[in-house]
């Protein structure tokens, strides 16, 4: 959708992208690298070291059937990924961040 001569994008749940990354911005969430070089990647890994354990849990737990979690494991995912990181993620970024960590 064209703007004032820029383009506005909305995600699935109607938000305005733009919108969406600077809440997470001013929350502290930031799924890429840090500008000034500071604790992000030590920060980073912990999320994601937080992440491969709680897959490697619903795994054993046997919510994992194919190549992707069942309908329990992802939301048993999303809660506790939250519980232990106070980052509230919806199912299809927890899917981005298991295929990004597949690579």
């Amino acid at each position: 959708m064209q703007r004032g001569g820029f383009e506005v994008t909305y995600n699935r749940r109607g938000i305005r992208r733009k919108d969406l990354v600077e809440a997470n911005r001013r929350e502290g969430h930031t799924m890429g690298k840090s500008k000034d070089g500071g604790a992000s990647a030590t920060c980073e890994r912990d999320v994601k070291l937080i992440f491969c354990d709680l897959c490697l849990k619903e795994i054993e737990l046997g919510n994992r059937p194919t190549t992707h979690f069942n309908r329990d494991g992802c939301m048993n995912l999303m809660k506790f990924f939250q519980e232990k990181t106070s980052r509230e993620y919806v199912k299809i970024e927890l899917k981005n961040k298991w295929d990004q960590l597949k690579k």
